[in-house]
């Protein structure tokens, strides 16, 4: 059973607490480890009221020795006299020193580790919280994330005694979950629409043959916003984006861009709401509604909606859904006319937060 990464965080929060380990699999380009840092480490922080640590290991590029620590020779007084033992230095799995009290240690990559050498301390690690001499602070917990076995990754064969000793979480794209990370992290709004308009694409959990070839994640969907923001000549961003995307995918996103740039001003929308044309084709109505959505202020609030009551309820529905998630959605809510507006929207709103209507 699979879900989505905002209920990964909140069980994994939940793991924390029972000394859980928890372990996340999904389609590479998905977002978790985003999602650790944002909806695990700062919920942490806020719940014990003190600096919670993070601590991250990418898995795959470590050896055995990188996990054990470093043998050293070291004298130690015995019964007998003195003896040479060898002991292992601490081990980079184990929190800097000066870390907080709390905190949680990122093992990434994990299953694309190759060496049972690393994999084998590691079970030890996560199961009895030692490495070595050393053992993890009391304050501190694991957390783990990979691919899977069928998103050709590198991932290797899983072994028994290792998973036993975690909580796998399968996890699945989840449209409204990113959408509402990549407006507030003010995300390019075009990329944002496209993905509203390809979301079956761009979450689904295929992954090419290839695995040479670029293919459609979010998270390269979020590289090509880059570009777009910086190339002006539509031929070298189509080639940039193709190096991201994949160039069927790259073709459609430049020719979602080509259509945006048809759409009215902002400014022809908000001075004439009721006489600016409506764009009849969904690609174009997904991009207008996020670019008034990314657009719209306090002022300008009932001409962008007055011009949005023009397109169908789900349109107004995700356009008032995004604009609530913005940094200015409280003045947005706090504008006298735009308050009348909602009153006698009332309806509209209640479908764009959720609520039972």
């Amino acid at each position: 059973m699979s879900m989505t990464l905002t209920e990964a965080a909140e069980i994994t929060i939940d793991a924390y607490d029972h000394r859980i380990t928890t372990h996340w699999r999904s389609k590479p380009g998905m977002g978790k480890n985003e999602t650790i840092e944002e909806k695990v480490i700062a919920p942490l922080a806020d719940k014990y009221n003190e600096p919670f640590g993070l601590h991250v290991v990418h898995l795959s590029t470590m050896d055995g020795i990188d996990v054990r620590g470093i043998p050293m020779p070291t004298e130690i007084e015995t019964k007998d006299g003195k003896v040479m033992i060898s002991k292992c230095t601490r081990s980079d799995l184990m929190p800097p020193i000066g870390s907080p009290r709390r905190g949680l240690v990122f093992l990434d990559e994990v299953m694309q580790v190759q060496d049972q050498s690393v994999l084998k301390p590691v079970a030890r690690y996560v199961w009895e919280r030692k490495i070595g001499e050393y053992s993890l602070p009391p304050g501190w917990g694991i957390v783990m994330a990979s691919n899977r076995a069928t998103d050709k990754s590198g991932v290797s064969r899983g072994l028994a005694f290792f998973t036993n000793r975690t909580m796998v979480l399968p996890i699945h794209g989840d449209l409204d979950t990113w959408v509402t990370w990549a407006i507030t992290h003010e995300i390019n709004p075009m990329i944002i629409g496209f993905a509203k308009y390809k979301s079956g694409r761009i979450f689904n959990d295929d992954v090419p043959d290839d695995p040479d070839q670029p293919f459609l994640t979010p998270r390269s969907l979020v590289q090509c916003g880059k570009v777009l923001m910086t190339l002006d000549n539509m031929t070298l961003a189509m080639h940039a984006c193709s190096g991201l995307i994949g160039d069927g995918e790259a073709a459609e996103l430049i020719a979602f861009i080509e259509v945006a740039n048809e759409m009215p001003d902002f400014e022809v929308i908000v001075r004439n709401p009721e006489g600016t044309k409506v764009p009849q084709s969904s690609d174009a109505q997904y991009a207008i509604t996020q670019m008034l959505a990314h657009e719209v202020s306090p002022e300008t609030a009932v001409p962008v909606f007055k011009y949005l009551s023009r397109l169908s309820k789900e349109f107004q529905v995700m356009c008032l859904r995004d604009a609530m998630l913005r940094p200015n959605a409280q003045s947005l809510m706090a504008n006298e006319e735009f308050a009348k507006w909602i009153q006698k929207n009332s309806q509209l709103v209640l479908t764009a937060s959720g609520m039972p209507q």
